[in-house]
């Protein structure tokens, strides 16, 4: 583990809070650096059973920053972590991140676990056609999100979503919807659907 942070030391690491949160950049980054390898211990069977358990206490009943680190540090253990070898959590560690991110959590946790749910949709990928309705749904709305971040994950995730999808119609659907309601919310001031489904404004 000497070529990155581990997951636990990570997710331990929440005693400074003043520490910038890492940009979308930094993550894409260092996903891309960790795609080539895998961690031998949790490639085998139940390999991660000893570990998961930890990050899903953290995400269901930690604080905003602990819910934050622990949706980043499910995020290591799926990229560490081979496709066979994950098959059997899939379900279960989908589940209560789709739970969370549709409370009213600050953005940071809500991007954190777009991001996680994006690298389970690139890893699991068939493996999650049972959650299609849900991830639709949380991606959806997570283009009307006042922060940049979270968007832009949503729109990423939802793109890689639609890989697995059979119907584009209900996407479609539920994207004129959204914007229906931008428009109607908006009133035709400024901040009306271009405010909804933007990417660019910031956080």
């Amino acid at each position: 583990m000497g070529r990155r942070c581990s997951s636990a030391a990570r997710f331990a690491a929440i005693t400074s809070p003043s520490a910038a949160p890492p940009s979308a950049a930094a993550a894409a980054a260092a996903a891309s650096a960790t795609a080539a390898w895998t961690m031998p211990g949790f490639c085998l069977p139940k390999g991660i059973e000893p570990v998961w358990p930890m990050f899903q206490h953290g995400l269901m009943q930690g604080s905003a920053e602990l819910r934050e680190q622990a949706a980043l540090g499910l995020g290591d253990l799926i990229a560490l972590t081979t496709t066979k070898a994950l098959r059997p959590y899939v379900i279960k560690i989908t589940g209560p991140l789709i739970r969370i991110v549709g409370d009213r959590y600050p953005w940071q946790v809500k991007a954190a676990i777009l991001q996680t749910l994006g690298l389970l949709l690139e890893k699991g990928g068939p493996m999650l056609r049972a959650c299609l309705p849900q991830l639709q749904t949380t991606f959806v709305k997570a283009l009307h999100d006042h922060s940049a971040v979270v968007r832009a994950r949503g729109a990423a995730a939802l793109g890689r979503l639609m890989s697995l999808s059979t119907r584009v119609d209900p996407v479609v659907a539920d994207l004129c919807n959204g914007a229906c309601g931008d428009d109607d919310a908006g009133g035709g001031a400024g901040g009306g659907a271009g405010g909804g489904l933007g990417l660019g404004a910031g956080a």
